[in-house]
């Protein structure tokens, strides 16, 4: 697609936030008559400033400034992404498979996806920082080189400049596992080597800590307001979480605010908030999530789900999306984004199953090899479509 208009509330807070960066500043002054232009997703006091994670403005105005047009990051950031895929699923799968991963993650997620073709979608960053995390652990607890460490610092760094909360829910996990490798693993390097690898990641991981602590302490007055808290103290009703109750209803100075707040967040949180409806509509959101990363295409590998649940190649990605589950049943909303961070793991999980369904012969016959194959070609010629 060209480069594309921006068309949404996200897009524009977004881009409110790359200019300001490009600028040289955190925030804006509030506007004077500010009760004028207030918008969705904008904060307007203390400062004039989007209300997101500073990741994606930041991205954008690297665009802005190297390339004269903030898409042009996302269009490079996107091709990073597949890239990054690529090289995790290397640590994990066969060469080959790892490849074809890569291909169709670009078919898939790079070239026809919202994140791509928007401005409102940090997706691709924060899958290149998960997938930079998940590429990185295999391999500094095999060869334990700095680099890696100095890589899965850096994607940390990532998720927490675009969706922290989840991802502790990945960096959990692997934090678990690099304790436990660390202190009685059978090929831990020496302990003057151990020291530096920690060293260098949670380096990285603090620089973006304290930076994002600075950022918002300038862009809403204390260190430890996170961004999100307090435009949605001012306009919003709905809670994020299931065990939340609802807020009282702001007075909203115009009824444009009112219908997206109230008819757009409200309605589905009160569907949501029921019993008897938390369980469908839970369903329904995996659903969206599950087409959304692998279509209609890829949807006939996960027969073998019971055989990838067993394998223990890729056991640990397998608890590490089971774990994010978890922690996004409990949140009112669900974005295919939002989960972005593990994007590297869920083309891991698909693959596998690929590889096992590539074996299936009933009757000896090469049922499975067909339906792998015919998977891959509806991808290619639905990209032609």
């Amino acid at each position: 697609l060209p480069v594309p208009l921006p068309f949404c509330p996200d897009d524009f807070s977004f881009l409110l936030a790359a200019d300001t960066f490009a600028h040289g500043r955190l925030a804006n002054p509030t506007p004077p008559m500010w009760v004028h232009f207030e918008t969705i997703h904008v904060s307007m006091t203390p400062t004039y400033m989007s209300m997101y994670f500073p990741g994606q403005g930041l991205l954008l105005a690297a665009g802005q400034v190297l390339f004269g047009n903030p898409w042009i990051a996302v269009l490079i950031c996107s091709a990073l992404m597949c890239a990054a895929l690529c090289w995790m699923l290397q640590a994990w799968l066969p060469a080959n498979w790892a490849l074809l991963g890569a291909c169709l993650c670009i078919l898939r997620l790079g070239l026809f996806s919202y994140w791509t073709n928007t401005y409102h979608a940090a997706g691709s960053l924060t899958a290149l920082g998960g997938a930079l995390v998940l590429g990185a652990l295999p391999r500094l607890m095999k060869t334990a080189r700095l680099r890696y460490g100095l890589l899965m610092g850096l994607g940390m760094a990532l998720l927490a400049l675009t969706r922290p909360y989840e991802g502790v829910l990945l960096c959990l996990p692997v934090a678990a596992v690099l304790v436990r490798w660390l202190w009685k693993g059978k090929n831990r390097p020496p302990a003057a080597q151990r020291a530096r690898l920690v060293a260098a990641t949670l380096a990285l991981v603090v620089a973006a800590g304290a930076w994002m602590a600075y950022y918002d302490y300038r862009a809403f007055g204390n260190p430890l307001t996170p961004p999100y808290t307090l435009n949605r103290a001012n306009y919003a009703i709905a809670p994020y979480y299931v065990w939340q109750k609802q807020r009282p209803e702001p007075a909203y100075r115009y009824k444009e605010m009112r219908e997206f707040y109230y008819k757009g967040e409200m309605d589905y949180y009160l569907e949501l908030h029921s019993l008897k409806r938390f369980i469908p509509y839970t369903i329904a959101k995996v659903a969206v999530t599950l087409l959304f990363y692998a279509g209609a295409a890829l949807l006939f590998p996960l027969i073998m789900a019971r055989r990838v649940f067993l394998d223990r190649r890729i056991r640990f990605l397998v608890v590490g999306v089971l774990i994010l589950s978890a922690g996004m049943v409990i949140e009112i909303y669900l974005l295919p984004h939002y989960v972005a961070l593990s994007a590297a793991a869920f083309y891991a999980i698909g693959l596998q199953a690929m590889r096992h369904l590539r074996l299936w012969k009933p009757e000896h016959k090469p049922v499975g090899l067909a339906l792998v194959r015919l998977s891959v070609t509806l991808c290619v010629v639905l990209a032609g479509l």
